[in-house]
């Protein structure tokens, strides 16, 4: 899961703390569920500091919204991936964002492949452009026919040059891990306007997918040039000793 690579095993790394396991003076619970209230409880009637990082908007769910809650008010510090979703967690929240995993490849965007990559459960959100001949929809874990399985080797954004990113109301709260996976990649970013690409105004499309398309293939010519500059932009501010540096301040700070 993206959640545990991007944020449980930066964060553990940065200060070289176990993972689903041992004891320590601080526990962070990534992602929180049921099944960790108790031990969140537990920990806390010991003396021990509790942080909470919430990278998905789940308060108002009908089974998670009542841990959501739990978990902010036991929380002795709350991390959040985005500063929307900082905004819905009510509380005095540190922002960490997500890192990059991949290599920085030289930018391949002068071409016609589509691709759109993303788990299956928002793979609602490309429907609508599924019949695309030069598409390719890449998703996990769950399993649909036509679609190529999602790998972590990244493989199948070698032969892509665009990446569609196209969004729905409610996902504000979203970071911005696949648009900045893309670009590392070598791709061109299409997008739906989100909160988390306004800081790559002027360089990545931001507006109507269906225009996008049509305008980043007869400008195919002149996206590398743009990649490259995206690829500059978020190579120091999201990689993961940035981001590892920002868990270990924050975490020593406590």
């Amino acid at each position: 899961m993206a959640s545990y690579r991007l944020r449980a095993q930066v964060g553990a790394d940065a200060v070289s703390g176990t993972i689903n396991g041992g004891l320590g003076e601080i526990t962070v619970f990534s992602k929180p569920c049921k099944e960790d209230l108790d031990l969140a409880k537990t920990l806390k009637g010991a003396g021990g500091i509790i942080v909470v990082d919430y990278c998905d908007n789940h308060f108002d769910h009908p089974d998670l919204g009542s841990v959501y809650r739990e978990f902010r008010d036991l929380a002795d510090k709350v991390v959040c991936n985005t500063p929307v979703m900082a905004q819905i967690a009510g509380e005095d929240c540190t922002v960490i964002p997500d890192p990059y995993e991949c290599l920085q490849v030289q930018p391949h965007a002068n071409g016609d492949n589509l691709v759109w990559f993303g788990h299956s459960s928002n793979i609602q959100d490309i429907a609508k452009f599924s019949g695309l001949p030069n598409l390719t929809i890449v998703s996990g874990p769950q399993l649909i026919k036509g679609v190529k399985p999602w790998s972590a080797d990244l493989g199948f954004l070698h032969d892509a040059n665009i990446c569609l990113l196209p969004t729905r109301k409610g996902a504000e709260y979203k970071s911005n891990n696949r648009f900045i996976t893309a670009v590392m990649s070598g791709l061109y970013p299409v997008c739906n306007p989100h909160p988390s690409y306004d800081e790559f105004r002027g360089l990545a499309w931001r507006g109507c997918l269906s225009t996008g398309i049509k305008w980043a293939l007869h400008e195919k010519q002149s996206l590398n040039g743009l990649v490259s500059e995206m690829q500059d932009i978020i190579k120091d501010k999201y990689s993961k000793k940035t981001v590892g540096e920002q868990w270990k301040s924050l975490l020593e700070s406590i």
